[in-house]
């Protein structure tokens, strides 16, 4: 009888010993799925864009600047990205404009002038009501989604995104991005 009894101990405890070594398994591989995921975002992951006033302006005669509205792309790696294109809001009909960036070079930033001279604006208008999304491809040929609110994730690929349900378009060449050379 007590042979029955250690024999049923031993099993359970062999039991409780496979079923804790596979849940260790288990938080290990995650760990590692994990951190592959940092890994492969850390390069996107300084990649950004942001819609501000232009530096530069027009000294008007009341002793205001007119500013311009631009979107900035950064580049904050040591390897260029590729393809880059920005979407941002119609501030008429609310549709989204895709502007093409192209190559972002190491360390840079890159800016995009949006003109908006032929559109009664209120008094109280931001650059960040036009909302930019950024799209980019890395040097991993992995293309990016950051999207209006900076949440990085990977692009759902072409004719996915949603831009031409949206009534997108593209924008005309008075938005050529101009490119500020790297920090020396």
């Amino acid at each position: 009888m007590l042979e029955n009894v250690t024999d049923m101990a031993t099993s359970a405890s062999a039991v409780v010993a496979v079923l804790l070594s596979l849940y260790v398994l288990r938080l290990q591989l995650q760990d590692k799925q994990e951190l592959k995921r940092d890994r492969d975002r850390e390069h996107a992951s300084r990649v950004s864009c942001w819609a501000d006033w232009s530096s530069d302006g027009l000294p008007v005669l009341s002793g205001a600047v007119l500013r311009r509205p631009v979107i900035t792309v950064t580049n904050r790696t040591d390897e260029p990205v590729f393809g880059a294109f920005v979407d941002y809001r119609d501030q008429v009909d609310g549709h989204p404009i895709r502007v093409d960036v192209g190559t972002v070079p190491p360390g840079s930033l890159k800016f995009t002038e949006v003109d908006l001279s032929s559109v009664e604006l209120p008094a109280d208008w931001q650059p960040e009501f036009l909302m930019p999304a950024l799209y980019f491809r890395d040097t991993r040929n992995r293309w990016w989604h950051r999207n209006t609110v900076g949440y990085l994730k990977l692009d759902p690929g072409a004719g996915n995104d949603g831009f031409w349900e949206a009534g997108g378009t593209f924008a005309s060449g008075r938005h050529a991005p101009q490119v500020e050379p790297p920090a020396v």
